[in-house]
């Protein structure tokens, strides 16, 4: 017993140190119209192992603490949050429909931020979560994030956006299987915001 409390204890304060990385770090390169954050990305890689013996209670925790970075003015530490939150989600699969009720909230928030690394970062994390959102038998939350995300396809100024490829990526996600179009009575409209995007990497 002695022995597995000092075991939890590590555990939760590597978890508090990775947090701090996320919070602080603020190195990011760019290639091509992707952004680049090594050390955030490992630190929350590293993040999503840790929180794999823990508690729901504790992934709560953790994805409130990430949560309240999301309206940090700095983009460096809203781009870490939702690059937690993304691993987060990833390391326990099986607590997502738990959590997602207070993730899904945050991460529409991030489709909708100013900087578009991290909108980047935001459908990213939603990615994975498309499946999931698609089963649900309310279709309000799928209805909502088509909406965002063809608002942001046609506000962008050019294609080479580095939010473009997470954009179209989750946009294409939320719109499979082929029977969820029958959903979206004003597709044959938005249609043409896509023209642009045609020949980027992500249609290819």
């Amino acid at each position: 017993e002695a022995a597995a409390s000092a075991n939890a204890a590590w555990l939760e304060d590597v978890i508090m140190h990775l947090l701090f990385v996320l919070a602080l770090d603020r190195f990011a390169d760019y290639v091509s119209d992707q952004v680049v954050v090594p050390v955030r990305e490992t630190a929350a890689q590293a993040l999503g192992a840790a929180l794999q013996p823990t508690s729901l209670l504790t992934l709560q925790r953790v994805l409130e603490l990430l949560s309240s970075m999301h309206k940090h003015p700095e983009w460096s530490v809203r781009h870490g949050a939702f690059t937690g939150i993304k691993y987060l989600l990833a390391s326990r699969p099986e607590a997502v429909e738990q959590l997602l009720p207070a993730a899904l909230p945050v991460l529409m928030a991030g489709l909708g931020d100013r900087d578009d690394s991290v909108q980047a970062a935001a459908a990213e994390a939603l990615l994975p979560m498309a499946p999931l959102l698609l089963a649900m038998p309310d279709e309000q939350a799928v209805a909502r994030l088509r909406h965002i995300l063809w608002g942001l396809l046609s506000s962008m100024e050019e294609e080479l956006s580095v939010a473009t490829s997470s954009s179209l990526s989750l946009l294409a996600a939320l719109y499979s299987p082929p029977a969820r179009f029958q959903a979206d009575a004003a597709l044959a409209t938005r249609l043409p915001v896509l023209w642009p995007f045609l020949l980027h990497s992500t249609t290819g």
